[in-house]
């Protein structure tokens, strides 16, 4: 990967790593905004899950911190959570499980849509 930051935005450098996570953050959405459109998903049901998606994402890229810091800690024996960086499995398997958990935890009892089962 190209060693350092591509540009620069408000005094931050920007990554590839960054730029391609933003990316394929923003193609996620509209590519989901697209498709349940186009199936004809109640616009109840599509909200809540867009807003499960953005907690999902935010906790996430907190869960891949997270992993991060504790991978560092056991492998070197020093816990610094400012100074590590993030672990994208970590941010996978957080992400999936905030989404899941919330998703199927809360909303059956958000949504009750009668034509269609999304849940």
């Amino acid at each position: 990967m190209h060693p350092g930051p591509l540009f620069t935005i408000f005094g931050k450098g920007v990554t590839p790593y960054g730029l391609f996570i933003a990316v394929g953050i923003i193609l996620c959405l509209l590519v989901y905004f697209t498709f349940t459109k186009k199936k004809g998903m109640p616009s109840k049901v599509q909200d809540f899950t867009f807003y499960v998606i953005i907690a999902a994402i935010g906790l996430g890229f907190l869960g891949a911190k997270i992993g991060q810091t504790i991978y560092v800690w056991l492998s070197s024996g020093v816990f610094d959570f400012k100074n590590s960086g993030i672990s994208a499995m970590a941010g996978f398997i957080a992400g999936a499980v905030i989404f899941v958990a919330v998703y199927f935890g809360i909303g059956k009892f958000v949504l009750k849509v009668k034509k269609k089962v999304y849940i």
